[in-house]
């Protein structure tokens, strides 16, 4: 018996890591909580105010440069629309024109046809 407790002893130093963690794990806690104290979380919170103020203030460059963008785009269709407006009256000035011509041409020509009896 005295050699299957030796043998489990040895194993267990050998193989069992839990006393060795547990050593680790109590140095990482003491480590992080007592040495460190709440300088991650005052970290974390600067962080935050930090992330909150960059998107306050790009937030309101986005709404300007939209604004900009809808005054640039309602110019244009002013713009447009006056070009068009200016095109359709020209059209219609020039059909006016060709169909006044167009008549004095009929007027002319019923005028030329001698007429048959």
């Amino acid at each position: 018996m005295a050699v299957m407790s030796e043998v489990a002893e040895v194993f267990s130093r050998l193989f069992d890591h839990r006393p060795f963690l547990k050593g680790e794990i109590a140095f990482f806690k003491s480590e992080f909580e007592e040495k460190r104290g709440d300088q991650e979380v005052e970290q974390l919170f600067r962080a935050l105010e930090l992330t909150t103020e960059i998107k306050q203030a790009q937030t309101s460059e986005v709404e300007r440069q939209r604004a900009d963008r809808q005054r640039r785009l309602e110019a244009a269709r002013v713009e447009v629309a006056a070009k068009l407006a200016s095109i359709n009256a020209a059209y219609d000035l020039k059909e006016k024109e060709l169909r006044d011509k167009f008549s004095a041409l009929d007027i002319e020509s019923a005028k030329n046809v001698p007429k048959t009896t």
